[in-house]
């Protein structure tokens, strides 16, 4: 399993195998206030192709658990970089970045959090515990060549409990083009 960092502790951050700078602190956490992170600078060679308005990701609340699965299909003939920028719903600051490499005609599927197979099993995670009391949307980027725009998104928002390992319920998440509006679908 892959994972990507969810803290900004230091000046550079480790995302698989990519580093990339940050000018922040480390994040808030007190869920009262909006956590203290600074914006991570958009993956190199990346552009953004797609937007999900809303996830979220819980396992700090008594019963109830959720977590978000957004999975990335490489169309193209040749192998793309990608990466899922989960933020903070209020502002564009990022809670957590995965990049990965997909294959050609592959996918990959990131996660807020790990799930428990087969719950949803999960390719490229948050780092650690993942998002564990975290909503807002998220952006999903490829690299910046024509046939690394072939790529097609879905997201699913899981509601679990014991420890994910049964799932309540499930909800197919809007995927929007990037900078375009949604048909209110």
């Amino acid at each position: 399993m892959l994972v990507a960092s969810k803290r900004l502790l230091s000046l550079s951050t480790c995302v698989v195998f990519t580093c990339l700078p940050l000018t922040s602190r480390a994040a808030s956490t007190n869920s009262t206030q909006a956590p203290a992170h600074a914006s991570v600078a958009d993956v190199p060679g990346q552009v953004n192709r797609y937007t999900i308005p809303f996830f979220t990701s819980q396992n700090e609340l008594s019963g109830s658990q959720s977590f978000t699965g957004i999975t990335v299909l490489n169309n193209s003939t040749t192998a793309c970089g990608a990466s899922v920028k989960f933020q903070y719903g209020q502002d564009s600051n990022n809670a957590c970045v995965i990049k990965v490499s997909i294959p050609p005609r592959q996918a990959i599927t990131f996660c807020s959090r790990a799930g428990h197979d087969p719950v949803f099993p999960c390719n490229a995670t948050c780092e650690g515990d993942g998002l564990t009391f975290t909503t807002g949307h998220a952006y999903i980027a490829s690299t910046n060549s024509p046939a690394c725009s072939n790529i097609d998104v879905d997201g699913h928002l899981f509601y679990t409990t014991n420890n994910d390992t049964v799932v309540q319920g499930t909800a197919v998440l809007t995927v929007t083009k990037f900078r375009q509006p949604n048909n209110g679908d």
